[in-house]
């Protein structure tokens, strides 16, 4: 039967008449002899009943109320699980429902007899289910403890919602109607009849509901041949359902390893599939939690979600279309910031300058040979004993003479800000006024501040959810920004990352926020705190066990509050902020543009990247970039020059690597190499104009501006798994090269549309006549590069000027290609006009 958003209701009325037949269903369901037969569940519908790492054993199995597979059983893939749900699993059946606001539904359920050791804490035996509107597109699931005891949920704001236009909804829904029926919901697309969430019927699950204090968990079929999203990982863009795949989600402090959780946590799915046929899945919860894909199953591949805290809150993208999910997903978390224009331009930095001296000589040496650099950065060895609003006299005195030397020269300056507070340190004003206004994290007990480790040695961290902790960040960087008037803030180790495990003295043994009783395999054997804060000490808001993920969406908003508010006379001209995040999470783009952290300065991290770029896309984080050249771990003049070449055409581009490594800045390198550096960054400036409008439209309209083929061409099957070429905007294509040694590449044609080769630049055009996989040739001098045709893209001729002096009154080109016509440049000659 049909639950309808709109008007059905289920009669307490009637409901009260089924429950004596409710209390037999719920008795003979415990009864039910197990279903574990391959022809029951298939290898592929099989859910993990043992997600530990270690422990499993046939007997421990048979304990949860689980099947144990057969030795003899031929298997696919070692990743099948040994232990798996059955089919007949205790369920939560339906026992009532309550009034809903905007027509929707709101049912409870209760759960049926079962085994008591599983889920691994408190079951709770009673859940709610409700399903709303939040907009025409999109539908909004939330399975919630009953009755509610104000459990964690995520204080985000949310917007693009409309519930009075339940009416012309583009999707309907349908769940559990009957008394004693198992529970279910399905969210269909009204245009198609598409599946677009579907946990099963009430006679089959995809997988049993489970509900425990610190343990929940939900499969779904999902309707797709391939997904996007599930960050931040290091690994391919595209996720094919024809895998058993794991994703965790834990904010850490990590050098980029393949498969493990990193610095951010975005629960976001678009599913893809026959015709181009797109959707999403949106998850907010900010609590540990992965994500487990299964191959499909004829039409339908199992998702399988599991968090430990908070509850299950699911959004709905109806789509049709790739770019509609992402509008719609961006337009629930609101648009990001436009960049300052100064921004776009190519930046320069590393850790280990030492000194002023040696860092203004390596800006100099690279405005020699005419690289245009816009922005200088500083990190951490500028300070002052690593302490956060300190300027190291010895070393970097007279900063603030080259910060002004640089505004006069119309260029830019940034500096890293780390949130971990020097403790004990009496007389530096970050402390003393933290201690005086009680912003910091607490311990568990509240008897005192939590002390962690980073670099300026023992540690505070401010609590970004308290009241007074924006105001706290203003008056303790209030002097620094009125002498040193930095253009933009870097804030770095923001999951937060610790040197301790925990705290100075470990954390409370036996406090179930520390050692839960179920840790997602999250990289660092499964340590909940391993290198960051107890998950017990206490926040504002509540425990960092919830807050956690959160950390680094505090701090970005009150920074980019600390910018708009800075004391320097100069809040008026910067009207636009410029905060660079390394830990994310769902909505940060409002405050912070982000970079993809301590990646290595090697091939497979260059090849990688890009998945990154476009995954941060996704996300509505597009203002996004890696570490030009690589961090870790010493460049070559051959890597480096590839990297340039694709990192020309990052959202953001900086050169940066770390301490006691070579000099990878383009200088540094033989005078061949700086020729075809300098090249391939002014290219980036010939395109800022169409680059800077790809931003606008991304803030305007929620789009993306890097983007995989795939969301150009949908219909087109040879795009899906296509992410070693891309797309900025929808005229560009770029082809990096990211193989060592390589002078050609394979680069896909899409057929349906024109495109033309650039050569030295974009005004020299010739048609690509063959469509499809293609060979093509990529010097080391050139990055292949293709305009797409029916598409207009301004440009302009730069000169060895800055951006915010030289993008105004000068000449610029509109690049501009047509079906019929045949290539040419349109030189206007018209000022571009900016606001910065």
């Amino acid at each position: 039967q049909s639950h309808s958003l709109v008007s059905s209701r289920i009669s307490r009325t009637d409901m009260a008449c089924q429950l004596p037949l409710l209390a037999l269903l719920l008795t003979a369901a415990s009864a039910t002899a197990m279903q574990c037969s391959t022809s029951a569940l298939p290898h592929n519908a099989r859910v993990d009943c043992w997600p530990e790492i270690v422990g499993a054993s046939e007997s421990a199995c048979h304990g949860r109320g689980c099947c144990w597979r057969d030795d003899s059983e031929t298997v696919n893939d070692d990743s099948e699980p040994f232990c798996f749900y059955p089919a007949d699993y205790p369920a939560y059946r339906l026992v009532g429902s309550r009034d809903s606001p905007a027509g929707g539904a709101a049912l409870n359920f209760r759960r049926d007899s079962g085994p008591s050791g599983w889920p691994p804490s408190r079951q709770i035996d009673q859940v709610s289910l409700s399903v709303s509107a939040h907009s025409d597109r999109v539908a909004r699931i939330q399975i919630a403890d009953r009755p509610d005891t104000s459990r964690w949920r995520v204080p985000l704001p949310l917007f693009g919602g409309d519930e009075t236009g339940a009416a012309a909804q583009q999707f309907s829904v349908r769940t559990s109607s009957s008394a004693g029926e198992r529970f279910f919901v399905q969210v269909t697309r009204n245009s198609d009849a598409w599946p677009l969430f579907d946990t099963g019927s009430s006679d089959s699950a995809f997988g049993p509901l489970l509900f425990g204090d610190q343990f929940i968990q939900l499969s779904i079929g999902l309707s797709a041949e391939v997904i996007y999203g599930l960050g931040e990982h290091l690994g391919p863009f595209a996720k094919p359902l024809n895998q058993w795949k794991r994703f965790v989600l834990w904010n850490h402090d990590a050098e980029p390893t393949p498969n493990e959780n990193l610095y951010g946590s975005h629960n976001f799915l678009l599913a893809v599939g026959k015709g181009g046929r797109a959707f999403g899945i949106f998850l907010l919860n900010s609590n540990a939690q992965e994500v487990m894909l299964q191959p499909r199953l004829g039409q339908r591949a199992t998702v399988t979600y599991r968090t430990i805290g908070g509850i299950l809150d699911f959004f709905v993208f109806v789509g049709p279309t790739p770019k509609d999910v992402i509008q719609q997903y961006h337009e629930l978390l609101g648009p990001p910031m436009m960049p300052p224009l100064w921004s776009l331009g190519y930046h320069l930095c590393r850790y280990g300058f030492g000194n002023l001296t040696r860092l203004k000589y390596i800006y100099e040496r690279n405005v020699k040979i005419n690289i245009p650099i816009d922005v200088m950065w500083a990190d951490i060895d500028y300070m002052n004993e690593y302490k956060d609003w300190t300027v190291g006299a010895e070393n970097f005195g007279g900063l603030d003479t080259f910060i002004n030397q640089m505004h006069s020269q119309h260029r830019s300056f940034v500096v890293i800000v780390d949130p971990g507070i020097k403790n004990n340190a009496k007389g530096y004003l970050a402390y003393d006024l933290g201690i005086k206004m009680d912003v910091f994290m607490r311990t568990a007990d509240n008897k005192s501040y939590i002390v962690g480790k980073v670099w300026p040695g023992e540690v505070l961290w401010p609590d970004f959810t308290h009241p007074n902790a924006t105001l706290y960040w203003q008056r303790s960087s209030s002097e620094f920004l009125s002498k040193y008037p930095v253009d933009g803030l870097w804030i770095d180790m923001n999951e937060p990352s610790n040197v301790y495990h925990g705290s100075d003295t470990g954390c409370p043994k036996g406090n179930p926020l520390d050692f839960p009783p179920y840790v997602p395999h999250i990289l660092g054997y499964n340590i909940l705190f391993r290198e960051t804060v107890c998950p017990s000490a206490r926040q504002y808001l509540g425990s960092h066990y919830d807050l956690h993920n959160l950390y680094s969406y505090f701090e970005a908003k009150a920074t980019w509050q600390v910018l708009r508010t800075r004391p320097d006379g100069q809040k008026d001209k910067r009207q636009r902020q410029f905060v660079l995040s390394r830990s994310t999470f769902p909505g940060i783009q409002r405050f912070a543009f982000h970079w993809t952290g301590d990646n290595n300065a090697d091939w497979y991290n260059l090849r990688y990247s890009l998945s990154n770029i476009l995954s941060f896309n996704l996300y509505g984080i597009v203002n996004t970039g890696t570490d030009v050249c690589g961090f870790n771990s010493a460049t070559t003049e051959e890597l480096c020059i590839r990297w340039t070449q694709l990192g020309a055409f990052y959202p953001f581009m900086r050169n940066h690597n770390s301490l006691g490594l070579p000099d990878q800045d383009p200088a540094a390198f033989s005078p061949k190499a700086q020729q075809i550096l300098r090249h391939n960054i002014v290219m980036r400036y010939m395109l800022l104009p169409y680059m800077y409008t790809q931003f606008y439209h991304a803030t305007a309209n929620g789009s993306t501006v890097a983007r995989s083929l795939m969301e150009e061409f949908p219909n087109d099957e040879e795009t899906w798994l296509i992410d070693d070429q891309f797309m900025f905007g929808p005229a560009l294509m770029i082809c990096p090269v990211t193989v060592e040694g390589a002078v050609d590449r394979q680069v896909y044609f899409p057929p349906s549309a024109r495109w033309f080769q650039t050569y030295e630049n974009p005004s020299s055009s010739a048609e690509v006549t063959a469509k499809g996989l293609q060979t093509v040739p990529a010097p080391l001098e050139n990055i292949p590069l293709y305009i797409r045709g029916v598409t207009s893209s301004p440009c302009r001729i730069p000169e060895m000027t800055p951006i915010t002096r030289s993008c105004c009154n000068h000449s610029s080109s509109l690049w501009h290609l047509t079906q019929t016509d045949s290539p040419r440049v349109l030189c206007s000659g018209i000022a571009m006009v900016w606001t910065i």
